[in-house]
């Protein structure tokens, strides 16, 4: 169980996964510039829908369902330059991941650090944030110019438990206010 809300939180801030852009209906319609994303945002919010892990075991298919929710942002903050185009962070918050296998739950909490660095393009409202080789999209889904709501795919092979490995999926929402 650690071992996948640890992985599951490295990948929503940014440490590394494999993304992919799916939800075109989740999809801001009006124009974002790189001037727009310019600057200093604070993260305010971030949660997970249709979180899900596939595992088998013993040749026998094991689904489980995951949620995770962010709360205490502590000082939580990406910082976009141009010129060249960068993005750092700083900052930590709670993270609560609940995993449901069958009729047996679980829920942690634990404090994680903000690391989103590495270089940033912005294309058809589709941030590319690139680091150690690693580059994640984030689909724009709402901009009002002061709020940024951005959302990404996770899809990575983890280990669940004694040694098992699953395919866990997930859809990770972020919020970011100036």
């Amino acid at each position: 169980m650690k071992k996948i809300v640890a992985l599951l939180i490295m990948s929503i801030i940014g440490v590394s996964c494999t993304t992919s852009d799916d939800s075109s209906s989740e999809k801001y319609s009006g124009i974002v510039t790189e001037a727009d994303i310019k600057g200093e945002w604070t993260v305010t919010a971030f949660f997970t829908k249709n979180g899900e892990v596939k595992t088998k075991v013993e040749g026998v298919n094991v689904p489980a369902k995951f949620k995770s929710i962010g709360k205490d942002f502590n000082n939580t903050k990406a910082n976009f330059s141009q010129a060249p185009n960068k993005v750092t962070s700083t900052g930590t918050f709670t993270n609560v991941t609940t995993l449901t296998y069958l009729t047996f739950f679980k829920t942690e909490e634990s404090v994680e650090s903000v690391k989103l660095n590495g270089d940033w393009s912005l294309n058809n409202n589709i941030i590319t944030i690139t680091s150690g080789g690693v580059a994640i999209d984030y689909t724009i889904i709402d901009f009002t110019g002061n709020t940024l709501k951005l959302k990404y795919t996770y899809n990575e092979f983890v280990e669940v438990i004694l040694g098992y490995e699953g395919q866990a999926k997930a859809d990770i929402y972020i919020t970011v206010t100036k």
